[in-house]
């Protein structure tokens, strides 16, 4: 069976995130990278089941928002420990509910390897032409931050923090997933 704390706390760390032993409340920016990243991958996930931007928006606005709109922040722990249990809960009945029980753990691992993949040996950064073309590929990033850990290297948003896909990154191919010969 995967462990999939182990997997992101794997990616988390060789990425130079924090990682703290303790419950803690993460600073403005932490928190903000945190919630447009699920906020990306539900976008994909609505695009990916025949949805439209247009129709998910509308849904958070006239069905979220009033819910919300009138509630002062809190950051309280145990409230936030509660949405991610939930977040968690729904996306792994929506896995269930797709049909995708046998090819999740195989996905998984796919993912996560491609993922640790970001990451690439220091030297890289010596060759002119992989760094220039990992900056090509966002023209409308408006910086990009390099950061170190150990003997690995890797490129960021500058303003977000999001790990970027260097030059030559190969997107994840899923379709290994399906086959059901042997998980």
């Amino acid at each position: 069976m995967v462990n999939e704390l182990q997997d992101v706390k794997e990616f988390m760390t060789t990425f130079g995130q924090e990682v703290p032993k303790f419950p803690s409340i993460l600073d403005k920016e932490t928190i903000n990278l945190r919630i447009n990243t699920i906020l990306e991958e539900l976008c994909e996930l609505n695009q990916a089941a025949g949805g439209n931007i247009d129709d998910l928006v509308d849904r958070i606005i006239t069905i979220e928002k009033p819910k919300y709109k009138d509630k002062p922040a809190t950051y309280d722990i145990v409230e936030i420990l509660d949405a991610l249990i939930d977040l968690e809960y729904f996306v792994k009945g929506s896995v269930l509910a797709f049909g995708l029980e046998e090819t999740y753990v195989k996905g998984w691992r796919i993912v996560h390897s491609n993922n640790m993949t970001k990451a690439f040996d220091k030297s890289k950064l010596e060759d002119a032409e992989f760094y220039n073309k990992t900056v090509e590929q966002y023209p409308n990033v408006p910086f990009i931050t390099i950061h170190h850990v150990e003997d690995k290297a890797m490129f960021k948003h500058g303003v977000s923090g999001k790990v970027l896909k260097p030059y030559g990154y190969t997107k994840v191919d899923l379709e290994d997933a399906f086959s059901f010969d042997s998980v």
